[in-house]
């Protein structure tokens, strides 16, 4: 059985289809140390902001800050994923890419259903802002195919009117006027515009700074929410802050107030500031457009790092991944409204399942002794009424001296995430090793859902009152558990712990060869194949051996610059030694657009034999080479280009080679010959 999504949304509210599930585990796909398994990742390059979610016809479309030709920051692209049910996610090829205008930057998208725009009943339509040498504009694309392909209009529809970090639009319909509206932030404030035929737009006003903390806001987003167990709505804005947070780093913010269509009020001044989350990985969270609750909930997704250290963070083929979408609504406490979290999430239980009621936890026992837990949910509730311990909670991933501690300090009140033992990961020295938030009891309990994955860790309190995002980066082996009480003994009402399998299924690589080996560069599973990146030379060999035989491969040498000039080399790998020094090559040269034989010998490369050809990036072509009785004979779409004798190497391992490129390998086949 699979487990209940878990949140009060309708049937017609959420699709329960899984394409995705209908895949067998693969054992090499998103398997990389440190890589999350419930929580979306690219499958290679640079990722950061959530932009452009919406819902529409069934599947959730998730757009991303993108960068496919690296592990750091670079010139931003729109990646793409779809899903039927916020958890399974589907990789789609790039929507957006930079150009000579400049990079696309963060931003939403909505349904025209009425053809506001004139581009269309029902069109989807895009806005971005357009990064230009630090000049930001807004500009709109437009999608007739649901998303798929996109059409970018290069004129603004917003010039820049000389002001910094003027970026991320987010745009919604108002239905109490008729009129789309359009948040963007500046520096430290946020800034209303509407309009009635989504290109023209006017500024009606401003909302902040409200201190004079340091940093940018950015990413802003403006909903409705209900209050629950009323009949109220308050407007919430989200503000994402370059820093300030209570961790020390990038945080989401959040005001409650009301707008009449023009004017952001605040509800109430307050002296705390309100955030959604209080660990150091949460930020850009937005909600998605085309898409409400039953009684108005919305749904919203962050990038699961922070700008102190998003770009150290030890993992490979990829960089950073998204929290887990939650619901949103109201509460009141007191005279102030806090928002809820609910986690929204469908995910098939693995054994190891783990339940328990009405336990006293001693100081010097560990009933979870000998368990061992990486991926999945505990729900827990303490009672404090029946306890007396000064402190408890959970230590998660132990081993080799290492643990992530999640506890509740009784006397203090406070719910907290310890990181400080929990990685040979140096963080940044400015984020502290201990994400703390104040959080009374709710009839003398606590309740903990704890969400844990490979390097990812999510604590909702007291039912998502209060929320807890941090990465951890443990040793691989490290699996061990503990429930602790300190101070005193601790009863623990309730206790279910359900480890989950991988929302990932089998590899979209074609190929008889199964195991691969990277020597150098950065090699990845993906829908375009097997990919590798380099700046400089780039190998991965195969388990396979040949000495005679054919071996087959579509070859795509990616475009990676703004003005659609191919770059680089890539091709077939044979008769390799086992670390790639030496073997031949048959090469697609895209700068010099030719077919070639090289050999490279103690690592140094030698084209022994070319054939000149009008090679294009972004082209796929088939790639073969047939080895017999030392006659090397390499095609191209099945026509002979080179024919060369073998002097020097004759048998060996076969591979993938790309060389300051990107390069794509798909239907890879290798048959030996006797």
């Amino acid at each position: 059985m699979l487990k209940k999504l878990m949140v009060v949304f309708s049937l017609s509210f959420i699709v329960f289809l899984c394409p995705q599930m209908s895949h067998a585990y693969d054992p090499e796909y998103y398997q990389e140390p440190y890589r999350n398994q419930v929580h979306f990742s690219p499958e290679f390059g640079w990722m950061n902001d959530p932009n452009g979610l919406v819902y529409y016809h069934g599947l959730y479309h998730m757009y991303y800050q993108y960068y496919p030709y690296g592990l750091l920051w670079g010139p931003m692209h729109w990646g793409h994923a779809i899903s039927t049910d916020l958890t399974h996610w589907i990789p789609q090829k790039i929507a957006l890419y930079p150009d000579a205008q400049g990079h696309i930057f963060s931003g939403s998208i909505i349904i025209d259903k009425k053809n506001d725009s004139g581009f269309g009943k029902d069109t989807m339509v895009a806005f971005y802002t357009n990064d230009r040498k630090g000049i930001q504009d807004q500009r709109i694309a437009v999608s007739h195919d649901e998303g798929q392909t996109w059409e970018k209009i290069n004129e603004p529809i917003m010039k820049n009117p000389g002001i910094k970090d003027w970026r991320d639009p987010n745009v919604f319909w108002y239905q109490k006027d008729k009129k789309w509206i359009m948040v963007l932030t500046t520096h430290n404030k946020a800034m209303f515009y509407s309009s009635k035929n989504l290109k023209q737009w006017t500024l009606m006003s401003t909302f902040g700074p409200t201190d004079q903390s340091k940093g940018v806001w950015e990413c802003p987003s403006l909903m409705r929410l209900p209050v629950e167990n009323s009949n109220q709505k308050k407007w919430v804005l989200q503000i994402s802050r370059t820093e300030g947070s209570p961790a020390g780093g990038t945080g989401v913010e959040y005001f409650v107030g009301d707008f009449n269509g023009q004017h952001f009020i605040q509800h109430r001044k307050l002296k705390r500031r309100d955030w959604v989350n209080y660990g150091a990985d949460y930020y850009a969270a937005i909600p998605w457009n085309n898409l409400e609750g039953p009684r108005g909930e919305r749904v919203t997704i962050a990038w699961m790092s922070s700008w102190k250290y998003a770009e150290r963070t030890p993992t490979t083929p990829w960089r950073n991944s998204m929290s887990l979408p939650v619901s949103l609504t109201l509460v009141k406490m007191g005279d102030a409204f806090r928002l809820k979290q609910t986690p929204i999430y469908y995910l098939k239980p693995k054994d190891g399942h783990i339940r328990f009621h009405h336990k006293t936890i001693q100081p010097s026992t560990n009933i979870l002794k000998g368990h061992k837990f990486k991926v999945g949910e505990i729900k827990a509730e303490f009672d404090l009424s029946k306890s007396n311990a000064k402190e408890f909670g959970f230590q998660l991933r132990e081993g080799n001296g290492q643990y992530t501690r999640i506890g509740y300090q009784v006397t203090t009140h406070r719910l907290f995430v310890d990181r400080s033992h929990s990685s040979n990961f140096h963080f940044n020295s400015d984020i502290t090793g201990v994400h703390a938030i104040h959080m009374n009891p709710t009839n003398h309990k606590i309740q903990l859902h704890i969400f844990l994955d490979h390097s990812a860790l999510e604590v909702f309190g007291n039912n998502g009152i209060r929320v807890i995002t941090d990465q951890i980066f443990p040793r691989v082996n490290n699996d061990g558990m503990s429930l602790y009480s300190s101070g005193g003994h601790t009863v623990i009402t309730s206790f279910v712990l359900q480890p989950f399998t991988s929302i990932w299924g089998s590899s979209p690589l074609v190929s008889n060869i199964k195991k691969w080996q990277t020597i150098k560069g950065i090699w990845a599973d993906s829908m375009s194949g097997k990919v590798g990146q380099t700046e400089d030379e780039g190998s991965i060999l195969s388990n396979r051996m040949g000495k005679n035989f054919v071996y087959e491969s579509d070859v795509t040498i990616i475009n990676r610059n703004y003005i659609n000039k191919g770059t680089g080399t890539g091709g077939l790998i044979f008769h390799s030694d086992k670390v790639a020094k030496n073997m031949y090559v048959a090469a697609l040269d895209i700068p010099h657009k030719s077919v070639q034989l090289i050999k490279v010998c103690n690592g140094k490369r030698q084209v022994i034999s070319q054939k000149t050809m009008p090679l294009k990036g972004n082209q796929t072509y088939h790639l073969k080479v047939i080895v017999q009785q030392n006659l090397i004979k390499i095609y191209l779409d099945r026509k002979l280009m080179i024919e060369k004798q073998n002097p020097t190497f004759h048998q060996g391992l076969v591979g993938l080679y790309t060389f300051q490129s990107s390069s794509a390998f798909q239907n890879i086949h290798f048959t030996s010959k006797p």
